[in-house]
Formats: structure tokens, C-alpha cells, sequence
């Protein structure tokens, strides 16, 4: 994983919107944690990338919680935010934990900052229990924003994103490592703005409202190749 995740990056890519505290995304993780309980209702759930850990606060009346990230900043702040969490500082390829420890594993926003992200999902192999369930969520570069923004593209704009891989890559690599692909689909556009002739103070709103109503009322994922992430819930198998 690159190590240029320092706290001016947090402060750029986590504290701004208009809608929420960047670190805290109550809508979208109000969404996962039903969706992850269709799955698995309760167990040990790791977050890989947990950022500043509001995700594992949310969660922790469900699970027990482990999250492990990269930059010392992050834990710092995720073990104020989540005291129930387990919170360690460590490489997304390393993981510190026993074979078959859980039962969850998710991973937002983080294949595409590793450099060898099959090494991650050799590691969430070994640490899931069979059947255990393993979700990801990266930038789709099929996007209808990378599509017409290109260099200017989310997925693009981020240098610390060295491995941005198609849908069909990703699933390749899933299915080298034993996993059954369950579900899989992209969200909505979110990354504005998308047109020069409209102003951004009229799309913002437009698109990220939408996102955020569809988050709210919708269970599951779309099927079209449009949105700006893919997201794949998988199984460990045998």
C-alpha cells in the first residue's frame, strides 16, 4: 500500500463535503451494515482500510470489530472513535490475525491503493472462515465519469490509486483465491462535476443528492456498469 496516506491527505480526501463529515458516511454505512447482516448476523468482522473508524463504531452493536490501517494518523483517531474496535496499525498484505478468525471482511476503498492486491486476497483467504464473507468496493474505470472526465476522473486524480483493474480482472483474481462471487454490481455518479456547460452548484446537489436518496431507500446495487465504484460481495469456499 502506498505511504503517502498522512494526515493532509485524510484532511483532503476525508473532511469535506456537503452533506457530511467526509470520515463519516451514515447513510452509506447504515446501507452496508444491513446488507452485510443478510449475510452473516453477527461474528467477527474485520474492517481492512478502516480510516478514522466510523464505519466500526456504527457496527459494533452487531459484530465483534477488528480494523487494521496503514496510517498512524487514522488509528489514532479510529481507536477514539471505535473504543470497542481492536484497531491495528498494519499492511493490508500482512494481516496479524489466526487462519479462520472471521467471519466478515470489508474492504472500501482499498484494492487500488495496493500494488499487489492479490496478496490481500491470498491474506482474506486465509484469515475467513469457510463461508465467510468478503466484500469489496474500488473505482470502476468503465465508468460513465471515467468515461467522459478521463485524467480528470476520481480514479485518476488520486495518486496513491496504482491499481485501478476492470471488473473482470477483479473477479479473476477472487475466483484464483477460492472465492464465490455472490452479488456484484456499481453505485451511482457521484464524482462531480460531469458537464462544463452546467455549473458544478447545480450538479453537486443533483448527482450526490441522488446518491444519497438511493442509498437511503435502496438494498441493493445496480445492475449497469455506469457507476463510479464496483462492489463484489463474495464467499470463501472450501
Amino acid at each position: 500500500m502506498s505511504n503517502k496516506h498522512g494526515s493532509s491527505y485524510y484532511e483532503k480526501h476525508y473532511k469535506r463535503s456537503i452533506f457530511h463529515r467526509r470520515g463519516d458516511n451514515p447513510y452509506v454505512n447504515i446501507f452496508w451494515i444491513k446488507y452485510i447482516r443478510k449475510y452473516k448476523e453477527s461474528g467477527k468482522l474485520l474492517e481492512v482500510g478502516c480510516g478514522e473508524g466510523y464505519f466500526l463504531k456504527r457496527i459494533s452493536s452487531y459484530y465483534s470489530i477488528w480494523g487494521i490501517d496503514i496510517n498512524e494518523y487514522a488509528v489514532d483517531i479510529a481507536r477514539e472513535v471505535a473504543p470497542k474496535a481492536i484497531i491495528k496499525l498494519c499492511d493490508a498484505t500482512k494481516l496479524p490475525f489466526k487462519t479462520s478468525f472471521f467471519d466478515v471482511i470489508v474492504a472500501f476503498d482499498v484494492i487500488e491503493h495496493l500494488r499487489q492486491p492479490e496478496l490481500f486476497f491470498k491474506e482474506a483467504n486465509r484469515v475467513l472462515k469457510i463461508g465467510g464473507i468478503l466484500i469489496v468496493r474500488t473505482p470502476n474505470p468503465i465508468s460513465f465519469g471515467a468515461r467522459i472526465k478521463r485524467e480528470q476522473w476520481f480514479g485518476f486524480r488520486d495518486e496513491t490509486h496504482v491499481s485501478i483493474l476492470s471488473s473482470k480482472e477483479w473477479k479473476k483474481i477472487l475466483l484464483d483465491f477460492k472465492f464465490i462471487i455472490l452479488e456484484e454490481g456499481t453505485d451511482t455518479l457521484w464524482d462531480t462535476p460531469y458537464f462544463k456547460f452546467i455549473p458544478n452548484v447545480i450538479q453537486k446537489p443533483l448527482f450526490i443528492g441522488t446518491h444519497v436518496l438511493l442509498n437511503m431507500i435502496y438494498r441493493g446495487f445496480f445492475n449497469w456498469s455506469l457507476g463510479e465504484n464496483w462492489v463484489c460481495i463474495s464467499m470463501k469456499q472450501m
